[in-house]
């Protein structure tokens, strides 16, 4: 009985986990037509990038301001520190905000209904198993 519970509670966790939604390259141009602050990535030079959760910032002017993260890449590695000032779009490269991604959500569907036939068949007759076992 586990077993199958089990199948059909971790797709849905996996569904959960990765969701819907995905950081997407986008102009600053579509960046300012946003109704909401969305997570959002900047990215303001070839080693550093500015990471904004939801709600931490605001447009003002021609800059955003705000707090949250500062990644540097510094060899292979990476270092995070506190960011809370502000930056001038002209000094932005590449804006990323967290969207709503429909292409990858069918695909984890269809895979997670995949993977449930994937035991089903596996496991032979799990209807009636899982019937029987309800029945008991």
């Amino acid at each position: 009985m586990k077993k199958y519970l089990i199948s059909f509670f971790i797709p849905y966790l996996l569904l959960h986990l990765s969701g819907c939604h995905s950081m997407q390259k986008v102009t600053k141009d579509e960046f300012f037509l946003e109704s909401e602050n969305p997570d959002m990535v900047l990215k303001i030079s070839e080693r550093k990038e500015i990471i904004f959760d939801e709600d931490n910032y605001s447009i003002i002017s021609d800059s955003i301001k705000g707090v949250g993260t500062l990644k540097t890449k510094t060899g292979k590695t990476f270092d995070y520190e506190h960011f809370e000032g502000s930056i001038s779009i002209n000094d932005i490269d590449e804006v990323r905000i967290d969207k709503y991604d429909i292409s990858a959500t069918i695909v984890l569907i269809l895979a997670i209904f995949a993977a449930i036939a994937a035991i089903g068949a596996i496991s032979g007759n799990w209807v009636e198993d899982l019937s029987e076992q309800l029945n008991e």
